[in-house]
Formats: structure tokens, sequence, C-alpha cells
């Protein structure tokens, strides 16, 4: 195949700059942290990151070098330019600097990513400057992707327990993020090979390579059966077939018929109107079983609406990185009703759409003004071919702009994994380089070298900007760092149980970056060794109270720390809170007090949270108060009327009181009301379980259940009760089904094997469980959606 090249070699800054870039695309999709000292996430920022400021670096040296800089002549290219700087002013005068300017150093839209992710596009226009080095990028790309098919494949023929190297335990465990990415990059080769084969001429032997790296993508593309890749592949297969039909050539200017495009077009359809019954049938074949939820539309928008109280927020959003605080605070009343009422939410219904929340108005019109600019530049490009230009040349620009095009569909309808959102920018970028080294968009040299005066100042600039592209660098390298001493201080507490050193390595983690995740963590291990101190020594010496005190100290310090570095964040207020309420009932001074105001803090950052005020009502119960614990459950129902959690502490305050035949009568009115409520049989069953009345509790357990099948705490008493109602083999069915549903659960297991065994359910019980469940703090089992 002739490609076309560029006269003179600029020398070795350049091409170390190319080989950096060119080695990132082809890393990016396969890359993982060796030993799995980091997670996918870490791996592949660090990466990008490490690329992007070593070949900007050598970038800025080439330039001080020549004297000149070589600029795309248009006013448009300042859109580039527009992205971040709204991006910063946003996070500048947003609620959280930190958290908005970089964050955990993983998320894709703080300040600092969504600059890496600019700097990246524009590096690859300046420095992929011919059609020899653009069409690389492709191949690194597609050996890449040839990879990921064979390990992908061979798993899907062998199991997911061959190649998993223990770090990929399931079918769908991947190098690359979500399992959807999958079909994201699948389709991306599917645009690159098709349309290469369809308006090139090539070697015989890469027709080859091209068709089977192309069946390859589908074939993936239909294990995957992402339905949003395939209406997307579907529209561009029909825009490219009328395109290339009305003005694409065969031999002898014959017109010729895009077969591929027809097939993509067809497959999309099928998978369209029938993806649903071939994505079952795989999914069995293959195990396949994934999940992947987003807020909808309707709650994202609600969630902008409800953010743009004031002028600021309106014009620049709450800032950066900040969507999920934004959630907690807004998300619609109906999502309480759900399975995903206990989840935050990172991003909106789509990367694109989340910027409406985080960046305002402002920040919205400047994407909007990137993406108008890149669209026009697209369809500028593909009507103003010129009859000299080379055609593997003009494949290049079709390619690059339909797969960039491709990839900003799916960020404004989905959120992606990171390594899609980084190829994005990247073919963005070989896009607008093809624009240049066609002649399509004209390109402009500045040089400063002329004056001394400008050229001072312009050297200055250049160093400085330099220097603040290693410091990025450097504080890159130290938050992935930090995030290996906190993996190791979580697996050496975790799997060896030793808390002194996962508390070393997190203290390491901290000292590089104070993220409150981090701090939490040391709070949690802070509570474990007060919890062995007041369970374990002598509390009349001075020694062990000394230990005490300093224990407690260090876990508020801890709290408080979590809460100064990130205040947006509802579990910091939470975590503090916890610290205090535990050791309130010691009579410590001012924990009561501030418990209930590290609570009410909390609650204001996620006033749709009903295990807030559920917490607070447990302090008030453990505290005597019951009929503010009462109020704070009712407040937590307000919140979800089916909190299961919440109608058991409100069971356990009425049993303590002596009013469970007031409340038994009570509640029994209320299913009559509602009888389609779950979770009123639930309260009604444990009133009457903790009465002895054993019959009527069966039957309003088996209510609870008939109206929720995989009710599992109803499941659990129900069991109990059957016991005590001398049904030991029904007691028995019952727990095996929650065994099923609870797979490791040790209490399950010792009250099934007691009860196959003759014996009673808390047959020689042992800490940490025991015998009364129904006066226990929390439900014996977590419950999804209840």
């Amino acid at each position: 195949m002739k490609l076309l090249t560029v006269a003179g070699d600029k020398g070795l800054l350049e091409n170390i700059s190319y080989i950096v870039l060119l080695a990132l695309m082809f890393l990016l999709p396969i890359f993982i942290s060796p030993f799995g000292l980091l997670s996918f996430a870490f791996a592949k920022v660090f990466l990008t990151v490490f690329a992007v400021v070593v070949a900007f670096s050598l970038f800025i040296l080439l330039i001080l070098k020549k004297g000149s800089i070589t600029f795309p002549k248009s006013w448009a290219m300042l859109t580039l330019a527009a992205v971040p700087l709204v991006t910063l002013v946003s996070a500048l005068v947003g609620g959280s600097i930190q958290t908005s300017l970089i964050g955990y150093g993983i998320e894709l839209d703080t300040f600092f990513s969504v600059l890496i992710l600019f700097v990246l596009l524009f590096l690859v226009m300046q420095v992929f400057t011919s059609a020899k080095k653009i069409f690389y990028a492709y191949i690194a790309f597609a050996l890449a992707m040839l990879i990921l098919f064979v390990f992908h494949g061979v798993r899907f023929l062998a199991g997911p327990e061959f190649l998993s190297f223990d770090l990929f335990p399931l079918i769908t465990s991947n190098t690359f993020g979500k399992w959807n990415d999958l079909a994201i990059l699948s389709g991306l080769v599917v645009i690159l090979s098709a349309l290469m084969l369809e308006t090139t001429r090539v070697a015989k032997r890469m027709k080859l390579v091209a068709y089977g790296v192309f069946a390859l993508a589908l074939v993936h593309l239909a294990i995957v059966n992402f339905f949003l890749v395939w209406v997307v592949l579907g529209v561009l297969a029909l825009i490219s077939f009328v395109y290339l039909f009305s003005f694409g050539k065969g031999e002898e200017t014959k017109r010729k018929i895009p077969t591929l495009s027809i097939i993509v077009l067809a497959l999309s359809v099928l998978f369209i109107i029938s993806g649903q019954q071939i994505s079952n049938t795989i999914a069995s074949l293959l195990d396949i079983s994934v999940i992947d939820v987003r807020p909808l539309w309707s709650s994202t928008f609600e969630i902008a609406q409800q953010t743009f109280s004031g002028v600021v927020t309106t014009l620049f959003g709450s800032g950066p990185n900040t969507f999920v605080y934004q959630w907690a605070q807004f998300k619609p009343d109906i999502v309480n009703q759900t399975l995903l009422w206990n989840t935050d939410f990172n991003y909106g219904i789509s990367y694109l759409a989340t910027t409406l929340v985080t960046v305002g108005v402002v920040g919205a019109l400047a994407w909007i003004a990137f993406l108008v600019f890149f669209v026009y530049q697209g369809f500028m490009s593909l009507f103003s071919r010129k009859e000299s230009q080379n055609s593997f040349l003009a494949y290049l620009t079709l390619s690059s702009f339909v797969a960039s095009l491709f990839l900003w569909t799916v960020l404004l309808f989905y959120v992606p994994g990171i390594v899609v959102i980084i190829l994005t920018f990247f073919f963005t970028g070989l896009f607008l380089s093809t624009l240049s080294v066609s002649g399509i968009l004209p390109q402009k040299e500045i040089s400063f070298i002329k004056s001394p005066k400008v050229g001072f100042a312009i050297t200055l600039s250049l160093v400085f900007i330099l220097i603040a592209g290693i410091s990025l660098g450097y504080l890159s390298f130290q938050k992935t760092l930090s995030s290996v001493y906190y993996q190791q201080g979580l697996l050496a507490l975790n799997r060896d149980g030793d808390v002194v050193t996962a508390g070393q390595k997190i203290s390491q983690a901290v000292s590089l970056a104070e993220h409150d995740v981090y701090y939490r963590t040391l709070v949690d291990l802070n509570l474990f060794q007060l919890n062995q101190i007041l369970s374990t020594e002598d509390l009349s010496t001075n020694a062990s109270v000394s230990r005490a005190q300093q224990t407690l100290g260090l876990a508020v310090g801890n709290a408080q720390a979590a809460i100064n570095s990130n205040p947006l964040n509802y579990q910091n207020h939470a975590t503090l809170a916890g610290v205090y309420a535990a050791v309130a009932p010691l009579n410590v001074e001012g924990a009561l007090q501030g418990a209930r105001s590290a609570y009410q803090n909390a609650i204001e950052r996620a006033p749709k949270n009903p295990a807030l005020p559920l917490a607070l009502a447990r302090l008030e119960a453990n505290q005597g108060d019951m009929n503010a614990a009462r109020e704070w459950i009712n407040r937590s129902l307000g919140i979800k009327n089916n909190y299961t959690e919440a109608i058991f502490t409100l069971a356990q305050i009425e049993v303590s009181e002596g009013n469970i035949e007031e409340a038994i009568a009570s509640v029994e009115i209320t299913t009559l009301i509602e009888p389609n409520n779950a979770t009123l049989y639930f309260q009604l069953g444990l009133l009457y379980y903790n009465d002895d009345q054993f019959g009527n509790a069966a039957t309003s357990f088996e209510n609870a259940i008939t109206l929720v099948p995989e009710y599992a705490n109803a499941k659990y008493f129900l069991g109990l009760t059957y016991y005590e109602l001398n049904r030991r083999s029904d007691a028995i069915n019952q727990f095996l089904a929650l065994e099923e549903t609870n797979p490791g659960n040790e209490e399950i297991e010792f009250i099934l094997g007691n009860l196959q065994a003759g014996l009673p359910p808390f047959d020689e019980v042992q800490p940490p469980f025991d015998d009364e469940p129904e006066n226990r703090e929390e439900l014996p089992l977590d419950e999804e959606g209840l």
C-alpha cells in the first residue's frame, strides 16, 4: 500500500513524542497494573497522564528549539480551549475546589482530567503529521483490539477460570472497563475496517486481516449486544451507504455497492428489533450477567433544574465532579421506591449531559461550541475533497471523522469507561490532523525569534507551561502512589486481619493525597481499636483510659479531616456522627450533641436518604428518648415508606415500651388500607413474633413474601417462626432458599446446619451472632430495595 509521507525529519523530540502517543493508543485498551497494585481506572489514567506529560514536555522543547509554532488557521480552534477554561472557572467557584480540580485522580470530569484530555487531542493533532503516522495509530489500535478479541474469545470457549490470572474472575471481566465498552470498542473496529475495505485498495494479506478483524468485531458486538451501539452503528451505516454510493467510485469510474455498510445496517436492524431474544440465548450459553444502571434523562434534567438555584450555579453549575452530591440532595422521590434508593450516581444519563449540572449553562455552551466546530469540519471534509487528494488520505479523513462522531454520540447518550472517553479525544485529534495534512484546515506558523522582546515573553511563558505540565504529572504520580498504599492497606486488613499494618499503609496514602475515603477508612480502624480497648482492657486504670481517649481523639480527628477534605460528601459528616454515637452511651462529654449535629449536617447534604434520620432515631432510642426516636423514624418512612430497617426499629421500640397490642391493632388496620404493602406485613409479623403469636406471625410473613418473593428478612423470620410452630421441614426450606440468594452468609449456614441436625436454630451460638435477632440494632440480612 502506498502511503503519504512528510518530507524531512523534525528531529528526535518529535519522533519520541510520536512513539509515546502511539504506544498509548496500543496500550490503553489492554494495559493493567502489574500484581494488581492499582485499580484498572488508576492504571489507565496514570498511563494517559504519563504519556501526555512526556509528549507535551517534548513538544514544548521542540517549539523552543525551532523558535516557532504551527497552528491551524481557524478562529474556531479556540473552542478547544473554551471547555477547559470554563471548567476551571466552575471548579474555582464551586463548593469544593479540591474535589473539582483533581478529585481522587481517576474521575474524568475534573478540571485536571478535562485539561489532560484536550491537551491529548491537541498533541495528537500536532504530532501525527502524515497519513503514515495516522495509519500506524489505526494499526496500534487494531492490534490491541485483536489481542482483546482473542482473549475474550478463548475465555468464552474455555470458561472464566482460563486466563483469569486472579484478576478476571467473571466471564465479563476485562482490561478496559465496563462490559458495554467492549461493544463500543468493537463498533469502532467495525467502522475503521469496513470503511478501509470499501474505500481503499489494499494488499491481499491486509484485506484478509481486515475482513477477519471486521468479523471478530461483529461477533463481539452480538455477544455484548449493547442497544445504543447498534442504533448508532445502524444510523452511521445508512449514512455511509448513501455517501459511498453517491460519491465513491470503483474501478473504471463505475459506482460500487458498499456491501459492508449494508451488512452492518442489516445486522443493526436485526438486533434492534430482535436483540433481546438473541441476547438472552447468548447470555444463557455463556453465563453472562451484567447490570448497568443510570439515572434517566428526566432525572438528570431535574437535578440540573434544582442545581440552578442562583446566578453562579446557573452559569457555572455545581462544580466539576460534583454530580454525585447534587444527586444526594435533589434525586427524584420515586427513586427511593426502587432498588436504587441507596445508590449514589457519579454521572447523569450520559457523560455530556452531566456537564449541564456540573459546569452549568456556560459550560454546556462551551461543549456545544466545540462539538459544532467538530461536526462542521467533519461534514465540510466529506464534501470538499480535492480531485488531487490521495485516496488513502481521504479514507483516513472519512474514517477518523465517522469514528469520532460515533464516539461522541456514545458520550452524548451514555457514560462509558475511561478507555472509551480517552479514545474519543484521541480519534478526534487524529481527525483534525487529517484535515491539516490534506490542507482542508490551513496551517499558520508563528515565529517568535525575530523579536527579542516577544521571544523572551513567549519563551518565559513556554517554560512556565512546561514546569506546570511536569508538576501536574508529579501530582498525578502522587495520587497514583497513594492509591497503591491504600490498596495495600485494604489488603492487609481484609486478607490478613492486620489492623496495625493497614493503618500504617493508609496513613502513608494520606500523607500523599488527603482523600476523604482514606480518612473514613482510618476512622473504621480507630473505632475497631477503640472497641477492642473497651471490651478487653480494665478501664479503671489510667493507662487504659488514656489509650481509649487517644484512640477516640484519633477517630474524631480523622472524621473531621474527611469533612475538611470534602465538605460536600454527606458520608463524611455521617462518619463523624458515627464516631460520637459509638461513645454516646458511655456518657462522654459532648458526644451526644456532636452526633446529633453531625447527623443534621449529613441530612442537609442528603435530605432524600432515609438511612440518616433512621440513624438519628436509633441514637435517640439508645438515649431513652422514644418520642424523638419515633419522630425520626416517621421522617425516614416519609422519605421511603417501605424502608424495612425503619420498620424493624419501630417494632423494637413498641416492644420495649410494652405497646405490642396497640401497635398490632394499628398495623392491622393499615394493612387493610394498603393490602399490597409488603413492608407493613413484615412489621406486623415482627410484632406477632415478639408477642409469641407465631401462627399470626407466620401468616404475616407469608403475606409479605407473596408480595415480594425476594424479601430475605421476611424469609429469615418466617423460618424461625416455622421452627417455633414445630414445622422444622418448612423452616429448613426457608433457610435453604436464603442460602441460595445469600451465598457465604455464616449465620444462615449456622442456623441451617442446626436445623438439619435436629437442633434449635441458635444452639451453641457464639458472637458475633446471638439468639435474639429480633432485638438486634440492625436486621440480620442486607435487603436490596427495602
